[in-house]
């Protein structure tokens, strides 16, 4: 089960957050979407799935550590669950073994749910500072 997901867009590709990428190569060719107004040769291309929601997820996790230095993984991937905005349509990659659909709750097709970087970074803004006034360790 995921932990957390990213955003996705509609079938059939579910491609969804657009990125740049080299003009007139094979990815900006075959990833071209004319729904999103990318065309085969202008540098910009719609991904969806992991390697697309890294850097976006990464960015939330930088988010949290200025509000919160000391935290460890384990607490990040923690407040990033407790945190996340459930979803409770859809399903995840069809494939064998997968297509799951969403349910209310954690669920095997989006795990807790849609990352909320504000949702994420407040809680740690409090979190820190109330374990600062108490004088305890919360890494």
């Amino acid at each position: 089960m995921p932990d957390v997901v990213g955003l996705v867009g509609l079938q059939p590709n579910a491609s969804y957050i657009m990125l740049p990428t080299q003009p007139g190569s094979f990815v900006d060719e075959t990833f071209a979407d004319s729904a999103d107004d990318t065309k085969s040769d202008d540098g910009w291309a719609v991904f969806s799935g992991t390697s697309a929601a890294a850097a976006p997820a990464a960015g939330v996790c930088a988010l949290v550590k200025g509000s919160w230095p000391g935290i460890s993984p384990t607490r990040m991937k923690q407040l990033l669950r407790a945190t996340a905005r459930d979803v409770t349509t859809g399903s995840c990659f069809n494939a064998p073994g997968m297509n799951h659909q969403a349910t209310a709750g954690p669920d095997r097709a989006t795990g807790s749910g849609l990352i909320d970087a504000y949702a994420a970074q407040s809680s740690a803004q409090t979190t820190y500072i109330e374990c600062s006034i108490r004088g305890l360790n919360c890494d």
